[in-house]
């Protein structure tokens, strides 16, 4: 915690750039689903089997979900420090 106290705006980009890769990866993980159903629902392979997209959907998401956790945690440490001044 001490580190974010030094620098505010350090904190700043880092929640700014944290909040891009969690976009960037929901839509990957978006994109890898659709691909991977129109795959399966028109029996062929799109570069990779269905299950494969699938698969790096589900990796996509659980990046997501890392840098979304980052995201938040970067907002609150902002918002605890906004309101201790």
């Amino acid at each position: 915690m001490e580190r974010w106290e030094n620098d505010l705006k350090l904190l700043k980009t880092s929640t700014f750039i944290s909040a891009v890769i969690f976009q960037i990866c929901f839509i990957l993980g978006i994109i890898f689903v659709i691909l991977g159903v129109v795959g399966e629902l028109i029996k062929i392979t799109l570069g990779l089997n269905p299950i494969s997209w699938f698969l790096l959907a589900i990796s996509a998401f659980v990046v997501a979900a890392y840098w979304g956790i980052n995201w938040a945690a970067s907002l609150y440490v902002n918002y605890l420090d906004s309101k201790s001044k």
